[in-house]
């Protein structure tokens, strides 16, 4: 079981909504329902940083193999994305966003950035299958 798909969509913020439909159809079409919630919340944080930081056309993938399936956001920003810790209570903080890696991080199995060629960056997130 090996496949993978892919959609370009523009770096602007309602392209995080698109991500997580087009993830939704995948994860449909392979009959991997369950993983919904997960992957969704994944994709949209993935393409938001992407629609707002990097502010380049972007690429997502969705691809899955044997044991796991990954999400996988490349833009065209050489700057990786940075996971924050959160110190004390997060109403704390006036600056509300930024914690996105941290959901990454909670529900996926593994993730990481990868650096593009030509420049660019990948940022994917792992979820098991199994």
């Amino acid at each position: 079981m090996n496949w993978s798909y892919h959609v370009l969509l523009p770096g602007e913020p309602r392209s995080a909504g698109h991500a997580r439909v087009f993830a939704h159809g995948v994860l449909e079409d392979h009959e991997l329902s369950r993983l919904r919630g997960d992957v969704s919340l994944v994709v949209g944080e993935l393409a938001a940083n992407a629609a707002v930081h990097a502010r380049t056309p972007f690429v997502v993938t969705v691809s899955g193999h044997s044991t796991a399936l990954f999400v996988r956001v490349r833009d065209l920003a050489p700057s990786a994305p940075v996971l924050r810790q959160l110190v004390g209570r997060a109403d704390d903080d006036p600056a509300l966003g930024g914690r996105g890696l941290m959901l990454v991080e909670a529900v996926s199995t593994a993730w990481g950035v990868d650096p593009g060629p030509g420049g660019g960056k990948s940022v994917w997130a792992m979820f098991d299958l199994d």
